[in-house]
This record gives structure tokens, C-alpha cells and sequence, in this order.
């Protein structure tokens, strides 16, 4: 099951846990909290998931073509200095939003990953325990460009228009 505001924080770029918030868990909820991140990237990831995306993009885009050609609007935007083009900004708009929830996603289970092996209670471990050789994978596993096997950059795969204009 996803949990709905971790979710929300890794697209809103913030950080998923507060480093004090964080740094207070012990080491089996420390990785149970990356697991919940793992969790959203793995989800974010399958086709599924990503074809329902799009088919909800293109519903909004048909709802804001047919905004954009109702005379009222009309009136309205034809006073401004360039026509809004409502399909394409929001379809930047999303994708920007998608890109930067995996950009962070990586980053934070990148630092996640090194605060574990940071802890007392990991350094206590002994080298032939299970608990820190389990650690020490996931660690590996994280700790890789791109976000490795767990948490892939993920991308939508839905076309965006290039305006030139990368803030968008």
C-alpha cells in the first residue's frame, strides 16, 4: 500500500523525512522508511500506473482544449501579451513535476542510505551479523548513479512541446 503523504512530499521536491525525524529512528525503521520510498518508485514505475497517468493527462488537456476555445476565455486571454497554450503548459507543467519527484526520490534515499551507515547502532553491528550484510546491500543497491534497481529515474513518457523555455 502507498503511503499517500510520503507520496506527496517526493513529488513536492521536499524532503521525505526531516533529518532529525529521520536520524531518531532506529536502524530497522530507518530501512523500513526507505522501503516506503523504494516503494513509491517501484509503484511510479510500472506501466500500469504510468499509462493511467497519461490517460488522466489527456483528459485534463481535453477539458483545458475546450476551456481554451470557449468565447469567454477567448475574451479574457486576448488581452494578454501571448495566447496561453493551457494543453502544452500543463503537460509541461506534469512532466516537470514527475521528473523532479524521481530526481528527489534518488537524492533521498542516496542520503537516507548513507545516514544508516552513519548510526551507532549500525557501527555496533558485528561484520558477520545478518542485519548489517542486509544493510549493507540495500546500501549498495541505493548508493548507485541514477538511482539503481530500486528507485530507476523514471520518466513519463509523454511528449512535450519545446518552447525553449526550460523553466516551464
Amino acid at each position: 500500500m502507498i503511503d499517500w503523504l510520503t507520496l506527496s512530499q517526493f513529488f513536492a521536491g521536499s524532503d521525505i523525512y526531516e533529518k532529525s525525524k529521520f536520524d531518531g529512528l532506529g536502524l530497522d525503521k530507518q530501512i523500513c522508511a526507505i522501503g516506503r520510498v523504494v516503494a513509491i518508485c517501484r509503484y511510479m514505475n510500472k506501466k500500469e500506473v504510468q499509462r493511467r497517468l497519461e490517460n488522466t493527462i489527456t483528459g485534463i488537456e481535453g477539458l483545458l482544449k475546450t476551456i481554451a476555445n470557449d468565447p469567454d476565455i477567448i475574451k479574457i486571454t486576448s488581452k494578454w501579451t501571448t495566447k496561453p497554450d493551457f494543453e502544452a503548459d500543463h503537460k509541461k507543467f506534469f512532466k516537470k513535476l514527475y521528473d523532479n519527484g524521481f530526481d528527489n526520490g534518488v537524492k533521498r534515499l542516496n542520503d537516507y542510505a548513507r545516514r544508516v551507515q552513519k548510526t551507532d547502532e549500525y557501527k555496533a553491528l558485528k561484520d558477520d551479523d545478518k542485519r548489517k550484510w542486509a544493510v549493507d546491500n540495500v546500501v549498495r543497491a541505493l548508493i548507485v548513479p541514477g538511482g539503481g534497481k530500486y528507485c530507476p529515474n523514471g520518466r513519463l513518457g509523454i511528449p512535450v512541446p519545446d518552447d525553449g523555455d526550460d523553466d516551464n
